[in-house]
C-alpha cells in the first residue's frame, strides 16, 4: 500500500512537471516567433549590401595621401565621398537582391550557470529551466512569417558549413556586379529565454556566426504587450 502510495505521488509530480515544462516551451516559441522578423532585420548581416565609399578626408592636406592624392583639394575629395553614398542608395533601391537564406541553429542554447548567474541583476527575472528540452527544442519556422527578403534554413538542411556555402556562393558569382545573387550571409545561434516572474519580460542571448573568426553577440530584452512579445531594447555585446 505504501508502495503504491509512493508510485501515485511520483506519477502527479511527473505529469505536473511535464505540464510546466510543455508550458514553458510553448511560451519561449511564441516569443521566437513574434520577434524573429525584426530579431534577423537588427542583428543579421547582409554582406552583400555593404559599400566602400572613398576614404573621407582626415586634413587639409589629405590629398597627399597616396590613396586620395587623385583629388585635387579636399572640396573634391568631399564631393567624391557624397556622389559614392548617393551611387550606393541608388544601388540599394534599385537592384533586386536575391532572397537572403537565414540559417537558424536547429536547437535553442542552454545558458552556463555562470551565464545565468550574471542575468540576477536584472530585477524580478527568474529563469524558466527548458534543458531537458536540449535534444529535440527546435523552433518552428514554418510558423515566422518572414519578410520577402529572406527565407528561414536549419543548419541541419545543409551538408556543408556555412564556410563552404559561402565560398560555393563566391565561386557562381565571382563578379562584384553579380554580388546580389548571392545567398549566405551567416548563422543565428539562439539561447533560452529568461523571463520574469510574470511573464511579461524576459532577456536572451543571440549570436549571429558568420565564419571561424567572424560574429557578433547581442542580448536581447522583450517585453509583452496586447498577446504580443516586442523587442524592447538591444545590446551588442561585442564583434570579432
Amino acid at each position: 500500500m505504501k508502495r503504491l502510495k509512493i508510485t501515485l505521488i511520483l506519477i502527479i509530480l511527473f505529469l505536473n512537471i511535464s505540464c510546466k515544462n510543455k508550458e514553458s516551451f510553448v511560451l519561449e516559441q511564441k516569443v521566437y516567433q513574434d520577434i524573429f522578423p525584426e530579431l534577423v532585420d537588427k542583428t543579421f548581416q547582409d554582406f552583400r549590401k555593404l559599400s566602400v565609399p572613398p576614404p573621407p578626408p582626415s586634413s587639409p592636406d589629405a590629398t597627399n595621401n597616396e590613396h586620395t592624392k587623385k583629388y585635387k583639394d579636399k572640396e573634391e575629395m568631399d564631393e567624391a565621398f557624397k556622389q559614392a553614398m548617393e551611387n550606393y542608395k541608388i544601388y540599394i533601391d534599385t537592384t533586386d537582391f536575391t532572397p537572403l537564406i537565414v540559417i537558424v541553429h536547429d536547437t535553442v542554447i542552454g545558458y552556463s550557470k555562470k551565464e545565468l548567474n550574471r542575468f540576477s541583476k536584472f530585477n524580478n527575472l527568474k529563469f524558466i529551466d527548458t534543458s531537458h528540452f536540449k535534444p529535440s527544442f527546435k523552433i518552428n519556422i514554418s510558423k515566422i512569417e518572414m519578410p520577402k527578403e529572406y527565407r528561414l534554413k536549419y543548419k541541419s538542411d545543409f551538408d556543408e558549413s556555412l564556410e563552404e556555402l559561402k565560398q560555393k556562393d563566391w565561386e557562381r558569382y565571382p563578379d562584384k556586379g553579380e554580388r546580389h545573387l548571392r545567398q549566405f550571409s551567416g548563422q543565428l545561434n539562439l539561447y533560452q529565454v529568461y523571463f520574469n516572474k510574470d511573464q511579461t519580460y524576459g532577456v536572451l542571448n543571440v549570436g549571429f556566426y558568420c565564419g571561424k573568426l567572424c560574429g557578433c553577440s547581442y542580448r536581447v530584452f522583450v517585453k509583452k504587450e496586447k498577446g504580443i512579445w516586442i523587442i524592447d531594447d538591444l545590446q551588442n555585446l561585442g564583434c570579432a
